[in-house]
């Protein structure tokens, strides 16, 4: 399982509610989208008091083919159109579960963390493991997982939340983000595998 993660500052001043309208608009073309378990439309807007407007869609791959083959598809290309090129993180996913169905989830937190550089990488990943197996227990988790920049030996943690109360008696001290939408066949297969 891969992610990608590419997060587009956008000015200031930029009306936010355009984004809220492009993912309406635009989320349902990637239902049933071959290879996607999961996107999450994320965005922080300074009008809510993030510190920068952000857009900044996640997405947790079945398969790296089928990541590659969507870089290549319209809707990534309606991206740069809009946007231009993004910088792109294609991170291998550590684990991944979906927790609970029973609501959608209205808040993101992003964490991410060094990696030890005279720790074994397999002590680690076998804190990471231990760590997520954690927060799976913890109350208005939407979904969970965890990934491995390899570039820069970071863990990133990320959360989907059914508020940002959950999500702050989760962790307060990691970046939250609004979720406008969430897509993909994990959301709607029960006992979608972990990684």
């Amino acid at each position: 399982m891969r992610s990608l993660y590419y997060p587009i500052t956008l000015p200031d001043t930029f009306d936010m509610s355009a984004i809220e309208r492009r993912v309406r608009d635009r989320a349902p073309a990637f239902e049933g989208l071959a290879g996607l378990a999961l996107k999450a439309f994320l965005v922080a807007s300074v009008a809510q008091g993030a510190t920068k407007n952000l857009y900044a869609p996640f997405y947790f791959w079945e398969r790296s083919t089928a990541m590659t083959e969507f870089l290549g598809d319209p809707l990534f290309h309606a991206v740069t159109e809009s946007f231009g090129r993004p910088q792109v993180f294609d991170r291998p996913v550590l684990q991944f579960n979906i927790v609970c169905r029973d609501f959608s989830p209205r808040v993101a937190t992003l964490e991410e963390l060094a990696v030890d550089p005279k720790r074994p990488i397999i002590d680690a990943y076998r804190a990471e493991s231990a760590e997520h197996r954690r927060t799976l227990s913890r109350a208005g988790l939407y979904a969970a997982a965890t990934v491995l920049d390899v570039t820069q030996w970071n863990v990133q943690r990320i959360g989907l939340w059914r508020s940002a109360n959950d999500a702050a008696r989760a962790n307060a001290n990691v970046q939250q983000l609004t979720v406008l939408a969430v897509v993909g066949s994990a959301v709607h297969r029960n006992g979608f595998p972990s990684t």
